[in-house]
């Protein structure tokens, strides 16, 4: 901001050279008086009167020109802005001068640069300087009745309307339109801190309005006055000149300059401002980090002042920025440069990571084992993340070489193969499996069979062009028509052994209780397992047990032996054994001698 200095007004201060001119000429009339005691008298006289006109000119100059805020006996006492924040100190030389000052006081773009005293009341800087010295211009001044830490809604501070525009004179510029619309902007630094000013309002009233003149937390009535046009003083004449509603709506804090509006009146000018304190600009960024899960990442992020602030990212360490938050999704860190930049609050920067680590890599695969067939068997049933990313690898060397080949095996033998998936969202899995081929062997299969049985099923398992030799086994009471398999396997064979059952005799002998045979013998041949039923015969004179004698041929000749009572002897055999009446005789059942083994 460019400060105005004193040749830049329209209205030139008057400077010293018209009383040099005068000292001069009065020299020169006293040398030309000579010896007349008169004219020196005279010349003495007016030289005086004069030398005191020159004096009232100077110190009417010297007075003038301090009270411009480009004096630089006032500006050396104004706080410094901090360069990297934009944010004004609050502390001030002038504090340890003179414990009233409060604060310091800028219209951009004019010469109201001034520091803010305050007294117990309205008056004493009115008429005292900065030093509190008696000065006709008085210096710039809080109400008495404000809080010196700027801490009311409603602050008023006032200055004295000199024509040359210094001090607040410079505010009857504010009553045209255009210089309104240019000069809105100012700043007030105090011990709470500093806020900007934005001018919002213009308003002609008296020095007695109560509505304007009363100070504290009344920003709202204020503001409901402004609004009102001034309207309800009674007797007491305010017109708003202009009025910014937008901003008039966001004003919870404001500060009124006034100065007079007519020397000779009690007219008063007062131009209304919004304060908007002023934060340093901090940020406060989050960073992500995760497991890569195909979906986009970014930061979180705050900063202390939101309303103007424009946030910018830089990802390749501040060379471009843009309005735009990064992302992340894939594997991979991010460095990420925020630049938080306030019109009012300066700006602020800060740096974060963005990072996605891998995740795991599902893998599983299945081996093969089998017989050597003369095809090639490999890995199969392989599951894996198929994002178009991955790589799958296999070595059969123990990892020392990789291929994207899938290996194979054809001959009998072992192959140990892990498989390797990369991706470069994902971890490296491997696994292992086996193809495991065995020699290709045939079958022999040597089927038993006899008729009527189930048929013997034994299987045996031999190389190629192995030659086998197996014994039929014994069979009891069975002949077979090969004595043995015997041969050379080139393929699955089958073989057929047939068990023959063999012929025996079969005898069956009818004799009475002494063994006497009492009718001829029944003779026949069967062979093993077949089943045979001889009548018995009726024999007059005795009883038999037996109508039929049934069974099945075993495995040799067999006799069997049908023992017939005598029906005279049967009472003496019943009293003898002393058994009562049997429906059979000796009162067995189905006695059978085989070869030894009777029948009754």
């Amino acid at each position: 901001m460019a400060r105005l200095r004193p040749d830049d007004f329209e209205e030139p201060i008057p400077h010293l050279a018209p009383v040099k001119s005068i000292v001069d000429t009065i020299l020169s009339g006293l040398l030309t008086a000579g010896n007349s005691m008169v004219s020196l008298a005279a010349g003495l006289l007016a030289g005086v009167l004069v030398l005191y006109s020159g004096y009232v000119i100077y110190d009417t100059f010297d007075t003038q020109y301090k009270a411009y805020s480009s004096s630089w006996e006032l500006l050396q006492y104004k706080p410094e802005m901090i360069d990297d924040s934009n944010v004004p100190m609050t502390g001030s030389m002038l504090e340890s001068i003179n414990e009233d000052y409060r604060a310091w006081l800028t219209v951009f773009d004019s010469n109201i640069d001034y520091p803010v005293m305050q007294a117990h009341d309205d008056v004493y800087y009115a008429f005292h300087d900065i030093y509190k010295n008696s000065s006709l211009t008085g210096a710039i001044y809080l109400a008495g009745s404000n809080a010196g830490d700027l801490s009311d809604s409603y602050n008023l501070v006032y200055g004295h309307h000199m024509s040359n525009k210094a001090m607040f004179g410079a505010l009857d510029e504010y009553r045209t339109q255009a210089y309104f619309d240019s000069h809105r902007k100012g700043i007030i630094v105090g011990s709470s801190g500093a806020y900007d000013i934005e001018f919002f309002a213009v308003v002609n009233t008296d020095a007695y309005e109560n509505r304007i003149y009363t100070v504290g937390d009344r920003a709202k009535e204020v503001l409901d006055f402004l609004r009102s046009g001034g309207a309800g003083g009674v007797g007491l004449g305010t017109s708003v000149l202009f009025f910014d509603e937008e901003v008039a709506k966001k004003a919870d804090k404001i500060v009124a300059l006034s100065t007079c509006a007519d020397a000779n009146t009690n007219g008063r000018l007062v131009v209304f401002g919004r304060m908007i304190k002023r934060e340093r600009l901090t940020i406060d960024a989050e960073g992500y980090y995760g497991v890569y899960d195909a979906r986009d990442h970014t930061l979180k992020l705050s900063v202390s002042v939101e309303e103007g602030t424009r946030i910018q990212y830089s990802i390749d360490g501040g060379d471009t920025w843009t309005d735009q938050i990064p992302t992340i999704r894939n594997v991979g860190m991010v460095d990420v440069l925020i630049r938080a930049e306030s019109p009012t609050n300066g700006t602020a920067t800060t740096l974060t990571k963005l990072i996605v680590v891998p995740a795991p890599m599902p893998l599983s695969a299945e081996g093969y084992e089998g017989l050597a067939d003369g095809l090639p068997h490999h890995v199969h049933s392989l599951k894996y993340i198929k994002d178009g990313n991955t790589v799958i690898e296999y070595s059969t060397d123990g990892g020392k070489t990789w291929t994207d080949i899938v290996p194979s095996l054809t001959e009998p033998g072992t192959l140990t193969v892990i498989v390797r998936a990369s991706n470069p969202n994902y971890e490296t899995a491997t696994t292992t499996v086996q193809i495991v081929l065995l020699p290709t062997v045939y079958t022999l299969t040597v089927r038993y069979v006899t008729e009527g049985e189930e048929d013997i099923v034994k299987q045996y398992r031999y190389q190629p062009d192995t030659a086998y030799n197996i014994i039929t086994p014994e069979r009891h009471g069975y002949t077979y028509d090969l004595d043995k398999v015997e041969g050379i396997l080139t393929e699955d064979t089958e073989v057929i052994v047939r068990y023959s059952p063999r012929t025996y005799h079969l005898t069956v002998r009818f004799v009475d209780v002494n063994g006497k045979e009492i009718a001829p013998s029944f003779e026949s041949d069967y062979k093993t397992g077949a089943e045979y039923s001889v009548l018995t015969p009726q024999i007059e004179g005795y009883l038999k047990a037996l109508d039929i004698i049934e069974g099945k041929m075993g495995s040799r000749d067999e006799t069997i032996t049908v023992i017939y009572v005598s029906k005279d002897d049967l009472p003496d055999i019943v009293n003898m054994i002393g058994i009562g009446d049997y429906e059979t005789p000796l009162g067995l059942d189905h006695v059978i001698m085989h070869v030894g083994v009777c029948f009754e």
